[in-house]
């Protein structure tokens, strides 16, 4: 059968249907609809996702030098720490909400906490780590939208799924929990939907000329308080020529400058 190349202007018309059903759907998951999360995922493949069989449209468009909205929450370790350690999990796309009965995921939407967001190459922003598990299991964005769109719902279901992708959309991975009023709440549920609709808010920004900023949507919800999803870490910080004492003979000039023995000066 004969096939017919799609031009420029129908592979536009096509970015152009992905991005309104996109906003459609994030939407619909700010009025409580979070299923509609699978769909995104979906949409999100489309145009993004890239291999040699499977082209997606940001290439077929030569889009992939755009500079992508990144609202991932800092996860880096300062160039001058070693043996760094994380305590707890880390989840940069989205805050834990405390309700008086639940406790959910909550995207951040343009309510980023600590700095403005930055923007990424394309590279970067697919393949960098957003999640750290209590089980040492980490996912890049790329990671969670294939796994949705392709084996949990999105475009296929799989009869088989990954552990760690188990262990974070059903399992609680992530290690949170909120109680209310003296009351324990189930562990929350999720993190993969909110996680869509969190690179679902970054596409459209990135590539939605006029798209509004948008305030944290608890979908009908009403939480008590939300806390950031960034664990904190511990370290060492290196050794430098700027923060380590020299080594000073006692009959040898102080380093303070002051032209007298140590022994007489800060050797004392």
């Amino acid at each position: 059968m004969s096939k017919v190349q799609q031009t420029r202007e129908d592979l536009q018309k096509q970015l152009d249907s992905q991005l309104e059903l996109l906003g459609a759907l994030a939407d619909l998951y700010d009025q409580g609809q979070t299923v509609v999360a699978k769909s995104m995922a979906s949409s999100i493949r489309v145009l993004l996702h890239n291999t040699d069989k499977s082209h997606s449209l940001l290439s077929q468009l030569d889009l992939e030098a755009t500079d992508f909205f990144d609202s991932c929450l800092v996860d880096g370790v300062p160039d001058d720490y070693e043996k760094v350690k994380r305590l707890g999990s880390y989840a940069g796309l989205f805050g834990i909400g405390v309700g008086e009965q639940e406790t959910t995921y909550i995207p951040y939407l343009d309510d980023i906490p600590g700095n403005d967001p930055r923007h990424a190459s394309y590279d970067e922003y697919w393949n960098r780590i957003v999640f750290h598990d209590k089980h040492n299991g980490t996912f890049t964005r790329k990671e969670i939208v294939l796994a949705v769109a392709n084996k949990d719902g999105g475009a296929h279901v799989d009869p088989e799924l990954d552990q760690k992708y188990v262990d974070l959309a059903r399992n609680n991975s992530l290690g949170w929990e909120g109680s209310a009023n003296n009351q324990q709440h189930e562990s929350p549920k999720g993190a993969e939907l909110a996680a869509m609709r969190q690179i679902a808010h970054e596409v459209l920004r990135t590539f939605v000329s006029d798209y509004p900023k948008k305030k944290m949507a608890f979908g009908g919800k009403k939480p008590i308080a939300v806390m950031a999803g960034a664990g904190p870490m511990i370290g060492i910080k290196k050794k430098t020529k700027e923060n380590t004492v020299p080594k000073v003979g006692r009959n040898d000039k102080c380093p303070c400058g002051s032209n007298m023995k140590y022994k007489k000066c800060h050797g004392k």
